[in-house]
């Protein structure tokens, strides 16, 4: 069994956005999109920015989320701006930058069940401190908001995470994406530049198409015989 993967990639600039790419929705409650027979719907979002004020995620804040293509299904989160990150700080500023994001996560097709999910993050720091105060944590629960595996925290020392979980149809994803240059001594830049997900599916969407498509084709044979 390998992974239907969908990567989660989070990355923000505060300049104005170019032409939206196709497949794209501003990180709004109610947007979705559909990838690899997973639908990920933006269920809350929520920014804090340098003078700790928190207000709900707007389209102008440049943040998207973006389906992907190739060989592994993609689905980003991202600046549509060239080069842009999540959080980008200098070390002395002494605030907080912190985003707040709600995902569901369900199966396209009932046959289908998702059981494991898995974390990365990317960036840059000057020292081992700095490192640790760029970081990302998320739990995930059921549809009943009951916990599922383990609650993810990686920061730029330990950047991967995974759990898995009984077999589930539909999953709620939080997500706490973090920069915190508080009592920090240094000019230099912290730098959360991407946010990674996958999710793995039992049965593979491919072999529930081809389940499908197998039933059907015994159904119209046995529908033959009985005329």
């Amino acid at each position: 069994m390998t992974k239907a993967a969908v990567l989660i990639v989070l990355s923000a600039l505060g300049l104005a956005a170019v032409g939206q790419p196709a497949g794209a929705v501003p990180l709004i409650p109610g947007n979705s999109l559909t990838v690899d027979g997973l639908t990920i719907t933006i269920t809350g979002c929520t920014l804090q920015n340098a003078l700790h004020v928190s207000q709900g995620c707007l389209a102008s804040d440049d943040l998207k989320l973006m389906a992907g293509s190739g060989p592994v299904a993609t689905v980003t989160v991202e600046s549509t701006t060239t080069g842009g990150d999540i959080f980008d700080a200098a070390m002395n500023d002494g605030h907080t930058y912190d985003l707040s994001l709600d995902l569901t996560v369900a199966t396209v097709n009932s046959a289908a069940r998702i059981n494991s999910a898995a974390l990365a993050i990317t960036g840059s720091a000057p020292t081992f401190l700095s490192e640790l105060r760029v970081n990302t944590g998320e739990s995930v629960t059921d549809a009943s908001s009951f916990p599922l595996g383990s609650a993810m925290n990686v920061d730029l020392t330990s950047t991967t995470a995974a759990t898995s979980f009984s077999p589930q149809n539909l999953i709620r994803i939080s997500k706490d994406i973090k920069v915190n240059t508080g009592h920090l001594s240094g000019t230099g830049p912290m730098v959360l530049t991407i946010v990674s997900q996958t999710f793995g599916q039992v049965p593979e969407p491919a072999s529930v198409g081809l389940l499908l498509t197998g039933l059907a084709v015994l159904g119209a044979l046995r529908r033959r015989q009985r005329a």
